[in-house]
């Protein structure tokens, strides 16, 4: 795996662990191609970050802050070892909290974006974009980005949602998000 394009682009990242699953290059680069530009200077949440991969992409493309987060030990430890190796400089932070405790906390900035790729069985998808919809780090231009399997379906959407685009990328789904009402 690795960073496909800007500052850090074509640095290979550290080895996957077990039990984390990365977002593939095709489906990482699909997602910068559509968000282009928008990306310069923007501020970033990668709540289920495993490798840290889409939110070191981004800041090789120019986004200003990213905030990583994984409860997971070695997923934290393989996106600080990632820093490492792309020799990340920009000022990131990585949390390793619940992403429902973690869209509670009252010291994160509000985001741009905020990348969504939990565990393809969560369970709780609907009851993080109700928490996420009142969380203080959204806003009302704030776009959020779920990456699911291309199998799940979309029925879990409370009505403050709207699907502004979606793409199918092998066996993932990338779905953009907008918010309808806050």
């Amino acid at each position: 795996m690795r960073i496909i394009s800007g500052k850090y682009g074509r640095r290979r990242l550290g080895s996957i662990p077990q039990g984390i699953r990365p977002s593939s290059d095709r489906l990482r680069e699909t997602l910068f191609d559509i968000l282009g530009n928008s990306v310069l200077r923007s501020n970033w949440l990668d709540l289920f970050a495993g490798s840290g991969a889409v939110g070191i992409e981004a800041l090789s493309r120019g986004a200003e802050l990213v905030i990583f987060n994984d409860e997971s030990m070695l997923a934290a430890k393989l996106i600080r070892k990632n820093f490492e190796i792309c020799k990340v400089q920009t000022e990131c932070k990585v949390y390793q909290l619940d992403a429902f405790k973690l869209l509670k906390y009252k010291k994160i900035p509000t985001f741009d974006f905020i990348f969504i790729d939990p565990p393809y069985s969560f369970p709780r998808l609907k009851k993080l974009l109700i928490t996420l919809g009142r969380a203080d780090c959204i806003k009302f231009s704030t776009s959020v980005v779920l990456e699911m399997s291309k199998k799940t379906k979309l029925d879990f959407l409370e009505k403050n949602w709207s699907i502004a685009r979606q793409r199918i990328i092998g066996d993932s789904q990338l779905v953009f998000l907008e918010m309808s009402s806050k």
